[in-house]
């Protein structure tokens, strides 16, 4: 009798033991998609900053405001390059998405340089196609987050 009482005591340490394993794996679970969600609206809290940044950009440039505009193309470029050294849970499509991005408003803003500092022309036209096709871009990486 005692030897049977041991053993449907062992037996019932075992399952409680596998009880508590599956809960703390459950647990270790949600833990990790709670981070995994904070992450997310971190990347989408600081995109939608550089877009507001870019709304701003969009404004100047009807305006024809070149002399804000490279600072604000600056600014906007610092916010990408932090994102994208923040968050490293962002695909590589998206880190090369976001990269591109700051290249083309490097480039813009160094052509408004030499156009306010050496009469060098420059199509608005062109700056605005570019600066809307790297505003959707941007969109479409938050679409795909939330």
């Amino acid at each position: 009798v005692g030897l049977a009482l041991t053993v449907g005591g062992f037996g019932i340490t075992l399952r409680n033991v596998m009880l508590s394993q599956r809960a703390s794996e459950g647990a270790r679970l949600a833990a990790q998609a709670a981070v995994t969600e904070v992450h997310k609206f971190k990347v989408v809290t600081d995109l939608s900053t550089a877009l507001t940044e870019l709304d701003e950009v969009r404004r100047l440039q009807r305006e024809a405001n070149w002399v804000q505009l490279p600072d604000r193309f600056a600014r906007v470029r610092k916010l990408l390059i932090g994102i994208r050294m923040r968050h490293p849970e962002l695909s590589v499509e998206d880190k090369e998405a976001i990269r591109t991005s700051a290249i083309v408003f490097n480039e813009i803003e160094l052509q408004l340089e030499r156009h306010l500092r050496d009469g060098v022309s420059f199509s608005p036209h062109k700056m605005s196609g570019l600066v809307m096709n790297q505003i959707d871009s941007l969109s479409e990486i938050i679409a795909k987050i939330v």
